[in-house]
């Protein structure tokens, strides 16, 4: 138990009050800034936030409402490739039957006058 009243004692000692050494208050206060901090009162930091949030939401929005539009377009122009295509061969197929009856035509009238 002695070796606990000694503890005990010792730490009411050292963690007594003291008056603060000569000069202490005015070595504090050179260290702080002559000017306070400017500090923003917690009402405008409220109005700010959701305006923030607001705005990041739709800014995100906008961005995947253009996406699927640009995606949209984007399958368009890839349809519309391919009907071109599509249109391009069948008249080149049309164009190859109508020159093949041409010849036939042109071969038959030949043996005609004959």
């Amino acid at each position: 138990m002695h070796e606990q009243e000694e503890l005990q004692r010792l730490l009411q000692r050292e963690l007594q009050a003291r008056d603060a050494p000569a000069g202490f208050s005015a070595r504090v206060m050179a260290l702080l800034p002559r000017t306070p901090p400017s500090v923003i009162p917690r009402t405008t930091q409220r109005f700010w936030l959701p305006a923030l949030r607001w705005t990041a939401t739709a800014l995100a929005l906008m961005g995947i409402a253009g996406g699927g539009y640009w995606e949209h377009q984007r399958r368009e122009r890839i349809a519309g490739e391919r009907a071109r295509g599509q249109v391009i061969l069948a008249l080149h197929i049309s164009a190859a039957t109508l020159h093949d009856v041409l010849h036939k035509v042109v071969k038959d009238t030949k043996g005609d006058t004959e």
